[in-house]
């Protein structure tokens, strides 16, 4: 079983920035750049779960129970893994020696396997293994960028969770044929 992923390091830079979101809403004022940030983090944040994906390189520590999960790694895309740490049958934290394994990664799906002929080591009963990643697109992806725009647009021009006298839009059924290609199903 995986636990919820700890962002060691965030990204360098959001996927998407408050000048691409600007010139989306067409806005040519600086009085709500601190707003639209904001904006920004929660429709990335959005994206990022709908599509148990990270757009942006970033480096998580991810625990689970055993080695036998590593075969289906929960975030994605692995770019690679810094280390794999697990207490072993003493009690001491060890890290596994990264010429013992191998990432195997098939586009947004990836897992991490002895190299053969090798196997895992024993852990201590009830604890836990810690995988150090690297993991996120390296440049977002054109079309999930535009999704998370179109989000903070909507989310701009509608700051009320109602709107009542208004045309109803698509917005929901737009943003989730624009990041379709890019959701992994553990």
């Amino acid at each position: 079983m995986w636990y919820q992923a700890k962002v060691v390091v965030p990204p360098e830079a959001k996927p998407i920035s408050v000048s691409d979101v600007k010139a989306q809403c067409r806005i040519d004022h600086d009085s709500e750049d601190g707003y639209l940030a904001s904006l920004i983090d929660a429709a990335v944040s959005h994206i990022e779960t709908l599509c148990m994906a990270r757009f942006a390189p970033t480096t998580v520590d991810i625990m689970c129970d055993g080695f036998s999960d590593l075969l289906n790694i929960p975030e994605g895309p692995l770019s690679s893994i810094v280390s794999i740490k697990y207490v072993d049958i003493s009690g001491s934290e060890q890290t596994v020696d990264s010429s013992g394994y191998v990432s195997v990664i098939s586009g947004l799906d990836s897992s991490v396997r002895p190299v053969t002929g090798a196997r895992w080591p024993e852990i201590q009963d009830g604890s836990r293994i810690t995988v150090r990643a690297i993991v996120g697109f390296e440049n977002c992806p054109p079309d999930v960028a535009h999704a998370m725009k179109l989000i903070v647009a909507h989310w701009n021009e509608n700051r009320e969770p109602v709107s009542i006298g208004n045309a109803t839009t698509d917005l929901p059924m737009m943003v989730d044929h624009l990041i379709c290609n890019y959701r992994r199903y553990p």
